[in-house]
């Protein structure tokens, strides 16, 4: 089963970066200042890093984790983006969610349809 996810996993990213070059949300130059979010049936993403969404054209986009409540939100060209944590059905999410205080590189952020964040993955580079 395990297997089964983590292949899911992948394959949803690569999913994701496939469609990030044919028309979704995006702001920023890569890779230092990127964001990026999209909603399909099924499933939905947002990454980037917080520079991207602070340097988009539109003053009102955000991305944030709210560590009180582990809650992802974002705000990209006009669209509102949110998931929530679940220690049952995502256990490594919330695992990796005390790293979102300090974090400052890459990150992805992805949620099944019924709003439950289901990966949470960091990036680490020398240009972020």
């Amino acid at each position: 089963m395990t297997n089964r996810v983590s292949a899911l996993r992948l394959g949803v990213l690569l999913v994701g970066l496939a469609l990030l070059t044919a028309g979704d949300a995006r702001a920023g130059a890569p890779p230092q200042a990127f964001a990026s979010c999209f909603t399909t049936p099924g499933t939905s993403m947002c990454w980037g890093t917080f520079t991207g969404f602070q340097n988009d054209s539109d003053p009102d986009s955000f991305a944030g984790f709210d560590t009180n409540s582990n809650y992802f939100s974002a705000h990209l060209a006009g669209q509102d983006y949110t998931c929530a944590v679940s220690s049952t059905l995502y256990p490594q999410v919330l695992a990796a969610w005390p790293q979102t205080t300090s974090f400052k590189g890459l990150f992805f952020m992805s949620w099944d349809a019924d709003g439950v964040c289901s990966s949470l993955s960091f990036f680490n580079a020398s240009d972020y």
